[in-house]
């Protein structure tokens, strides 16, 4: 899918979550990408992260937002509610290569487990492996520990929860073409990193 396709979307916002945390400060959701910039002029910065081989590559990073401002001088994006399935998630990112969607990253609450799992599923079939094992926080407690992979020749999906913390999760989706130019650049820049 190009960015304009991507941008013509329907966007799979959710406001009646949102409108608990509407302030007048607040302008629209709306598509915001790395590239944009702010009303006053300013970069984005923040919001959006890029490798610096993504960045050597041109990567564009983009997603749904509102501007918010929290002073006269200081301006910031408040990410979306994007509706996956029955719930939602504020924290999807969706990056371009040479103009084309090669990567959505969603990172959400567990209690969107069932829907993905279930969407993924019927739409690309079984995982082609699992791992259930367990992670331990550093408090010592031990929690079960998943992670289920969808691969082709084209493309990859990665789901794994828990994550970056005890009840959430994380999805993404990887053009396969994309992130094998990504690691070369990576590689081009950081030649010594495969010595580690």
């Amino acid at each position: 899918m190009t960015m304009e396709e991507w941008k013509a979307v329907e966007p799979p916002i959710s406001t009646s979550s949102s409108s608990a945390y509407t302030s007048r400060d607040e302008g629209p959701n709306r598509i915001w990408c790395s590239t944009d910039r702010f009303p006053d002029g300013k970069e984005i910065t923040g919001t959006f992260y890029l490798s610096d081989a993504e960045k050597a590559l041109g990567v564009v990073a983009c997603k749904y937002a509102k501007l918010w401002t929290i002073t006269k001088t200081y301006t910031s994006l408040r990410p979306s509610y994007v509706k996956i399935g029955e719930y939602i998630s504020d924290d999807v990112d969706y990056k371009f290569l040479d103009g084309k969607l090669y990567e959505i990253n969603i990172t959400g609450s567990k209690n969107l487990l069932g829907d993905i799992m279930d969407g993924l599923t019927a739409k690309f079939g079984e995982p082609n492996s699992k791992v259930d094992d367990t992670t331990q926080n550093k408090a010592g407690a031990t929690f079960p520990h998943m992670e289920r992979p969808w691969l082709n020749p084209v493309a990859s999906i990665h789901l794994e929860t828990p994550y970056t913390k005890i009840d959430n999760l994380n999805v993404t989706f990887w053009a396969t073409d994309a992130i094998t130019r990504i690691g070369v650049k990576k590689r081009e820049l950081h030649p010594a990193a495969d010595k580690m």
